[in-house]
């Protein structure tokens, strides 16, 4: 007598099978499948406040976060933990991608009694994809928070060629109390354009993005502090006592800085042996230095 698989879909997601056989065969297996059920909705304990989101994933309606349905196992963890940890020393020591493809299948060849080397994946397409999703966007929360806590930090950026390509980096220096100074790169950019206003420009924008501030008030701390130092030495009730200079006194200091101009031209045009030429040199040096001393505004 013939049997035929029996397939039976709970509620509950459970897929039933049993197996063909004559007499007494191995017990019913039951595989469960831990995906989105369509008989929520009709649950008064779970319509009020739960959507689909896809097979694998359930929202709440009420503070829109994401629940996963799918069932993560430490061994999944691990997995992830190990390909993870793969990618990161690939990026740190400046491997390629490739070489991952190569190292994932030597890891199944020596470690073959090991679980968690057997079920590891990791090809060139998802390194790429674990490097710029998962430890770039942490790599530059990092930075960021110690920009912040370090408060002052300074910013260079060079223009790089790749290809046809122009590149930038934003590279920050900072002082860490843990490691002392840092060096870091925030982010790396393309943009066709090279002058100094469009690279403040990118700048800006990237410090604004990073809610990072341009300005720390510095100039204003510094005001505070020299007002109040100064505010201590301030006399203002008996500063009609001191000296007011008249403008007459101004231009007899005027004449007695540039007096010695004066001398040295008159004494070579009283010369008795001063010809035309030499009294058109002379003026001409008299007014050179004149010219000098007001572009100077009479200093030394």
């Amino acid at each position: 007598m013939a049997w035929w698989h029996l397939v039976h879909l709970t509620r509950s997601g459970i897929i039933s099978t049993s197996a063909p056989s004559d007499g007494p065969g191995p017990s019913t297996k039951t595989k469960r499948y831990t995906v989105y059920s369509n008989h929520w909705k009709n649950n008064p304990d779970y319509s009020k406040w739960i959507q689909k989101k896809d097979d694998y994933t359930a929202t709440c309606k009420l503070c829109q976060a994401d629940i996963s349905i799918k069932k993560d196992s430490n061994e999944e963890n691990d997995i992830s933990k190990v390909e993870l940890m793969c990618v990161f020393h690939n990026v740190t020591r400046g491997i390629s991608y490739n070489s991952l493809d190569c190292q994932v299948r030597l890891a199944h060849a020596v470690y073959s009694d090991s679980i968690i080397a057997a079920k590891m994946f990791c090809g060139r397409t998802k390194a790429a994809a674990v490097a710029r999703n998962v430890l770039a966007p942490y790599a530059q929360e990092q930075v960021v928070t110690q920009l912040k806590d370090a408060q002052y930090f300074s910013v260079g950026s060079d223009a790089s060629n790749v290809g046809n390509i122009k590149t930038y980096p934003y590279a920050v220096q900072y002082f860490n109390t843990e490691t002392g100074i840092s060096k870091k790169v925030l982010d790396f950019y393309e943009d066709p354009f090279e002058s100094s206003k469009d690279i403040f420009r990118k700048i800006k924008e990237v410090t604004e993005e990073n809610d990072l501030k341009l300005t720390y008030e510095c100039q204003k701390d510094i005001w505070e502090f020299v007002s109040k130092s100064l505010t201590h030495f301030d006399n203002s009730e008996e500063i009609d006592e001191c000296k007011h200079e008249e403008v007459s006194e101004g231009y007899l200091y005027f004449v007695h800085n540039v007096i010695s101009e004066f001398q040295v031209a008159i004494l070579a045009l009283e010369s008795d042996a001063c010809t035309v030429l030499e009294i058109d040199s002379e003026m001409r040096k008299l007014m050179s230095h004149l010219k000098n001393r007001l572009d100077d505004k009479f200093f030394g």
